[in-house]
């Protein structure tokens, strides 16, 4: 519908003020969604450090070390998968950059200009990057959407609070308790804001095919930005967390139980959501042979914190942005390092239900500098379909990293069973020395 109204108002040869009209509804869709972005975010990361499980004592001192390393590592390879894949495809690279930002966002953003010396913008990306992480002033840096600073500072105070938790627990649940209904009331906000998507978005790409010149390169450019998505999930599923999973269960073939996984991966594709798939992955992963404790622990907490389908649609979507429109060829290595870390950040942080990667699109465009323009609403057009294969990832890699955990977890308790199975003659001697004396 929006691709129609656009061709409509192309034929009239628009103006400026005409466009900005067209395009109106979607400027304040997009507003809607990034206003309780900051404190939703905060408020997720306290909640997700301080998550409690009911595991057994067993897999409760093994498992939790080896998922959260698994799960952080799994998140940064998809991360730099998503670059690499950008950078061997560069989709985008044809397309015509638009007449200009959406609306008011064409002042929102800092637009990124290149400076005189390389050395010199180099170190200046590098000291901006750490001063982004550490932030100096946590109200100014919610209030003005500095997402990296609100990632690192919200992590920070989440890992305080569960340090102090055991030592003052009526004091801290108070804390925990308004965090996570914080983050409740933003989720519901957030998901009756998307019910307007079908307003925003149509407008957006009224605007977008009314102002693009080349059409034909614009698909051709959203034709490449699947594939290189398309490319960097299936390397990162068959690659990347199947070489994982081989180092961690060397006598399991990671091949064969990503095939055992098909009804995981159909449901995740239909539903759009990993949490709705949480009951079918449990199911199937315990059939392969994974123990129900382990998956009971730790496919959860992979439903909350690892996201690695967005980690890659996140890098992908804005780089091809970025690219697109024009911003690319001011941005050096450490502008797109630090697209991916705000990428794989921002993953762990997005709520397992459909029409997240929206909202988290917008916060990752904000974050690294990238302009909302009209032709991110052709990003957005296809959220749809590309939800749908960040879902499949983020379930798939939830069960490879189970199953890596397990074999982790049973190895270690086989280890300490055969220490303590060495030590027990040499105990047995000595008694019987002392009895004898």
């Amino acid at each position: 519908m929006g691709a129609l109204v656009g061709l409509a108002f192309r034929r009239s040869e628009p103006s400026h003020e005409t466009l900005g009209v067209l395009g109106y509804a979607g400027e304040l869709f997009v507003r809607s969604l990034k206003a309780p972005l900051a404190p939703m975010i905060f408020c997720s990361m306290i909640t997700c450090t301080n998550a409690s499980t009911h595991a057994s004592s067993a897999v409760a001192t093994l498992a939790p070390r080896y998922a959260v390393a698994l799960y952080a590592a799994s998140t940064a390879l998809a991360a730099a998968i998503g670059v690499l894949a950008f950078e061997l495809l560069r989709p985008g690279s044809g397309a015509a950059p638009p007449a200009g930002a959406l609306g008011a966002e064409a002042d929102g953003g800092a637009p990124l200009q290149p400076s005189g010396e390389h050395e010199a913008r180099i170190l200046h990306s590098l000291l901006a990057l750490g001063r982004s992480i550490v932030p100096d002033n946590l109200p100014y840096a919610l209030c003005e959407m500095k997402l990296l600073s609100v990632i690192t500072a919200a992590l920070a105070v989440g890992l305080a609070i569960r340090a102090t938790r055991a030592a003052h627990p009526d004091a801290i649940a108070p804390v925990l308790a308004l965090s996570k209904g914080v983050f409740e009331a933003a989720l519901a906000l957030i998901s009756c804001l998307v019910l307007f998507a079908p307003l925003g978005v149509c407008s957006m790409v009224a605007a977008c095919v009314a102002a693009t010149p080349d059409l034909a390169a614009v698909a051709s450019g959203l034709a490449m930005f699947v594939v290189t998505t398309v490319v960097a999930m299936l390397c990162h599923v068959f690659g990347s967390l199947s070489l994982l999973a081989l180092l961690s269960a060397p006598r399991r073939n990671p091949w064969r139980y990503v095939r055992g996984l098909a009804r995981v991966a159909s449901m995740a594709f239909g539903t759009a959501s990993s949490a709705a798939t949480l009951s079918t992955t449990l199911e199937c992963v315990v059939a392969q042979g994974v123990r129900r404790e382990t998956a009971a622990f730790v496919l959860p907490l992979g439903a909350t914190i690892n996201m690695d389908g967005g980690a890659i649609g996140l890098v992908v979507s804005v780089l091809y942005l970025a690219n697109a429109s024009g911003q690319l060829g001011a941005m050096n290595a450490l502008d797109v390092a630090n697209v991916a870390l705000v990428s794989a950040l921002l993953s762990v942080g997005a709520a397992p239900v459909p029409s997240a990667g929206m909202v988290t699109l917008i916060m990752a465009m904000d974050g690294t500098g990238v302009r909302i323009t009209s032709l991110t609403a052709s990003v957005l057009a296809l959220d749809w379909f590309t939800e749908r294969l960040r879902t499949v990832v983020n379930v798939l890699s939830d069960a490879i990293v189970c199953l890596s955990v397990d074999a982790l977890a049973v190895r270690a308790q086989q280890r300490a069973a055969r220490d303590g199975a060495a030590t027990l003659p040499k105990r047995e001697l000595k008694s019987a020395e002392v009895r004898r004396w």
